[in-house]
């Protein structure tokens, strides 16, 4: 086995929180203003027994956005096909990002994946992430020895 081979995917995301640490936090998934320029911008937060992220995913279809949750990893996958205006027409502005899009954002605890749900709504993408029953918190009685 070839220890030296990491998949791009894991490669990327190393350099990207090496950047991150060099910049003092530019390009930071959670506060970065070019956050929402690698794909849907989002937002997350966390309540007692899990997280809630938000995609603003406006003019796609739930089929053609994938969600993968991956120990404390979810990752957001899709593609935006760009638009072809009329042949008679003269582009001024386009501001709206097109192509493939790959968002990986990194939780600090476990997510429960067999609980992890996702719904789509008026362009949004909302996912509930329960935390791992592993990672909850629990009181541990103290014996008298």
């Amino acid at each position: 086995m070839n220890r030296g081979f990491r998949p791009q995917g894991v490669v990327l995301h190393r350099l990207q929180k090496e950047m991150d640490q060099l910049f003092g936090g530019l390009f930071n998934d959670k506060t970065s203003p070019f956050a929402g320029l690698r794909g849907p911008a989002v937002n997350v937060w966390e309540k007692d027994d899990g997280f809630v992220l938000e995609a603003e995913l406006p003019g796609f279809s739930m089929d053609e956005v994938d969600v993968t949750v991956e120990g404390k990893d979810v990752v957001l996958r899709g593609e935006r096909k760009p638009e072809t205006p009329a042949e008679d027409s003269t582009v001024h502005k386009r501001e709206r990002w097109s192509g493939k899009f790959e968002r990986r954002l990194e939780f600090p605890i476990e997510i429960d994946v067999a609980k992890a749900e996702a719904t789509m709504r008026d362009g949004v993408l909302t996912l509930t992430l329960p935390k791992s029953p592993a990672a909850a918190a629990r009181k541990i009685n103290i014996k008298s020895v």
